[in-house]
């Protein structure tokens, strides 16, 4: 069984959306685990609490290099373990 994934930001729209996201993906039977987006140790911490620790794949801090990329629309060329993981998730497929 392929999972859902969802990208979470540091924001109240985020979370309520979360909420919805995580019945449908319960409705459809399917696992889902969230990447929190743009952290630092607060959000992060919140986030955690909010969705569920053990449904949380990776945490990404605010990083200036990854805006900087993704505002000009260029290729992610930075070094992040956080970024690694969810590209070995992404991979190997749990339950794929």
């Amino acid at each position: 069984m392929r999972p859902c994934l969802m990208v979470l930001d540091p924001s109240y729209e985020s979370i309520r959306l979360s909420e919805k996201i995580k019945q449908l993906a319960e409705k459809a039977g399917k696992p889902l685990y969230f990447v929190l987006n743009r952290t630092d140790k607060i959000g992060a911490h919140f986030m955690m609490e909010t969705v569920g620790k053990n449904h949380v794949l990776a945490s990404v801090p605010s990083d200036m290099e990854v805006f900087r990329a993704g505002f000009a629309g260029e290729e992610l060329n930075v070094d992040l373990p956080e970024i690694e993981s969810i590209s070995d998730f992404l991979v190997t497929g749990i339950g794929a």
